[in-house]
């Protein structure tokens, strides 16, 4: 991690155990959320860290089967920042999720649900 304006050392602030698969940022508090892969076990665990005290352990939010579709939390409601870029929506401190979730029928016309 290296912040603006971009003059110091880059810091490293979190290690994967597997395959990176992603992060994405909080849009305040430094929240971050950072996801592996296990490739051989197609596991992919979510842990969240606060990128503003990297010194902090990461808290595991969850860790699924890719095919466990019942047991898929969703996924972050995210927001356009003024710069263009998405965050993660925060509402104190909690973050949305939206999905599908178990029960969609995948491949069906809509009018036959």
């Amino acid at each position: 991690m290296l912040k603006a304006p971009f003059t110091e050392t880059p810091a490293e602030i979190i290690k994967t155990e597997h395959r990176f698969a992603g992060a994405q940022w909080g849009e305040k508090d430094g929240l971050l959320l950072i996801s592996d892969y296990d490739r051989d076990r197609r596991w992919v665990r979510t842990v969240m860290i606060d990128a503003d005290n990297p010194a902090q352990a990461p808290k595991q939010i969850w860790s699924r089967s890719v095919q466990d579709r019942y047991g898929d939390p969703g996924t972050p409601a995210t927001r356009l920042l003024p710069n263009g870029q998405r965050a993660i929506l925060q509402f104190q401190d909690s973050i949305y999720l939206y999905g599908p979730g178990a029960s969609i029928f995948h491949g069906l016309p809509y009018q036959d649900r």
